[in-house]
């Protein structure tokens, strides 16, 4: 680690398309520019093979927030916390977008494994057990929710699943809860 961040120092940081989820980090996605990290993520786009896969590769990437991204799913205070929210959710709408557009019939084949790996939708696999800080994926869901890509009817799906009581929404969750849930009946 402290090679890459000598290396995001004098931006010397080359993330494979191939191995990108791997490789990485929050640094590495905030020192790219806009342009960098839309044709990165084309390209990462492409080699993601299902929707599963790009459920996974959304709560990678959401894991990236920090503790200062969190407190809130529209804004957030902190200039630098800000920048890698906006980096962490431009990553995220291009491999979503691209999956919605896979699956224009099935929109609920992207979203379900996110909710399964929330722990919002039972697993059929019985040694999963969801995370117990769901933040990082409440704040990734609830800004996506909001983009045109995003289905209408899909939204009002996941508005459903978010309603229903359900332990994830623990101490550390609980106030986004309430967030998300406007966000969806906007």
């Amino acid at each position: 680690d402290e090679q890459i961040d000598s290396q995001l120092l004098n931006g010397q940081v080359d993330l494979n398309p191939k191995c990108f989820l791997e490789q990485v980090t929050a640094p590495s996605l905030v020192c790219l520019s806009t342009k960098e990290r839309s044709n990165l993520l084309e390209e990462v786009a492409e080699l993601v093979t299902n929707a599963e896969a790009t459920a996974d590769a959304c709560l990678k990437l959401s894991g990236l927030l920090n503790e200062k991204c969190l407190d809130h799913i529209t804004t957030c205070s902190d200039a630098d916390a800000q920048e890698l929210r906006s980096a962490v959710f431009q990553a995220v709408d291009i491999l979503l977008r691209d999956a919605f557009q896979k699956y224009p019939n099935t929109p609920m084949l992207v979203i379900n494994p996110f909710l399964v790996r929330m722990g919002l939708l039972k697993s059929e696999d019985k040694k999963f057990h969801a995370p117990f800080d769901i933040r990082p994926m409440v704040v990734t869901l609830g800004h996506a929710c909001q983009q045109a890509y995003f289905p209408t009817f899909t939204r009002r799906l996941v508005r459903s699943v978010v309603a229903k009581e359900s332990k994830v929404w623990n101490n550390k969750s609980i106030q986004l809860r309430p967030q998300l849930l406007q966000i969806l009946y906007l």
